[in-house]
C-alpha cells in the first residue's frame, strides 16, 4: 500500500464524505438535485472504496503466492544439492 498516491487511498472514503454532505443539505434544504447528486457521489465513492480494497486484495495475493513459490523452489534446491 505504500506506493499507492494518497488520493488513490482515500478518494472514495472522501466521495462518500461529501455525498452524505450533498444529500443531507438538499434533504434540508428540499433541493431533489442536490440529494440525487448526493446519493450518486456516495455510491460513486463506495465504488472506489471497494475497488481499492480489492486492489490492495489482489497486491496482497500475489505476494503471498510469490512467497510460498519460492518457498517451495528453495526445499527443492535443498534436496537437489549434492
Amino acid at each position: 500500500m505504500g506506493d499507492q498516491p494518497v488520493a488513490g487511498k482515500y478518494e472514495g472514503k472522501l466521495n462518500i464524505a461529501l455525498g452524505v454532505t450533498k444529500q443531507k443539505l438538499g434533504q434540508l434544504t428540499g433541493n431533489k438535485k442536490l440529494q440525487r447528486e448526493g446519493q450518486f457521489q456516495k455510491l460513486k465513492g463506495a465504488t472506489q472504496d471497494a475497488t481499492e480494497g480489492a486492489k490492495v486484495a489482489v497486491k496482497n495475493t500475489g505476494k503471498t503466492i510469490e512467497k510460498e513459490l519460492n518457498r517451495g523452489l528453495q526445499h527443492i534446491r535443498s534436496k537437489i544439492k549434492p
